[in-house]
């Protein structure tokens, strides 16, 4: 059962997720329509998670984003009582229950939310010295 927390941010999520659709649509027909259709081809393979990244979580003080375990591998750690960006995982292919495939997208796909966090979240790992 899906706790209330994460049915808000499910929410929050898909939200957005229908205002990024929106915008890819109306630039690939925009493109097409002005017969450009390498610009086309570039927003029709946009992700909807780089469109949520880009049109409404990036700013000035927010410019990059990454996993957790990719900023880690770059030497950086999350500041603590920092909140990741909501956006969408990699869709789990194990088999759900009835209920939950409602719940899903329309392909039957459930999508868990993931997160990832701004070079605003992050600092430089202390480097370990050794004796």
């Amino acid at each position: 059962m899906m706790s209330e927390a994460m049915k808000e941010k499910r929410a929050k999520l898909g939200a957005l997720t229908a205002q990024a659709r929106k915008i890819k649509e109306k630039w690939v027909r925009h493109f097409t329509e002005i017969n450009e259709p390498a610009h086309a081809f570039r927003w029709s393979i946009r992700t909807i998670n780089s469109i949520i990244v880009e049109r409404f979580y990036k700013n000035e003080e927010n410019a990059e984003f990454k996993t957790f375990n990719e900023w880690r591998r770059e030497g950086y750690k999350i500041k603590k009582g920092s909140k990741g960006f909501l956006v969408w995982g990699r869709p789990l292919s194990e088999q759900k229950s009835e209920q939950e495939q409602e719940e899903n997208d329309e392909d039957g796909a459930f999508y868990p939310i993931s997160y990832v966090f701004s070079n605003a979240q992050v600092e430089r790992m202390a480097e370990r010295v050794e004796a």
